[in-house]
């Protein structure tokens, strides 16, 4: 007997130290598997009632807690829900970081690291955001290479882009 976390495409799940955050079928709710208690917890509806575009799950090794970052609606509105504390998700301010994350993340040193994009179909310049998962504030990482365009799915400029084979 497989669990649905694993029936669900690899690139929509979030994994860290054995949790696996997954999203149900039509992306209306999360769940988070334990894969050492072989247990699952559905986590509550979002706060605005829309489906989950994207979803990244932290840990704040000072604190000692796990954060999922989820967005949803077609302007991502981004929502934070601490696991474990009966907290619900609460929405985060980006600033002045408006950005449209994509799937592929990773977390360090209690900082979440994703790919994203400035505009909502994916053309012009990408960048890597930073995510604090302890004070729950946004970054735009500065990289060499930030100048680097994308049009029709291909890499305009001299710099070529390999975030995603950092990042798999």
């Amino acid at each position: 007997m497989s669990h649905p976390a694993f029936d669900v495409d690899a690139k929509h799940c979030s994994s860290l130290h054995g949790l696996i955050c997954y999203a149900t079928a039509c992306a209306s709710v999360l769940e988070v598997y334990n894969s050492s208690t072989r247990t699952s917890t559905t986590l509550p509806k979002l706060e605005l009632e829309t489906s989950v575009e994207s979803h990244f799950l932290g840990y704040d090794g000072i604190g000692g807690v796990y954060k999922v970052l989820c967005t949803s609606g077609s302007k991502p509105v981004f929502q934070v829900m601490t696991l474990g504390d009966g907290s619900s998700w609460k929405t985060i301010d980006v600033g002045q970081h408006s950005h449209f994350p994509l799937v592929k993340h990773i977390c360090i040193d209690g900082e979440l690291y994703y790919e994203a994009f400035a505009d909502t179909y994916l053309k012009g310049t990408a960048f890597i955001m930073r995510f604090d998962v302890r004070s729950e504030s946004f970054e735009r990482v500065k990289m060499p290479g930030d100048d680097i365009k994308f049009s029709n799915g291909k890499v305009r400029g001299e710099a070529s882009y390999h975030i995603h084979e950092n990042f798999s």
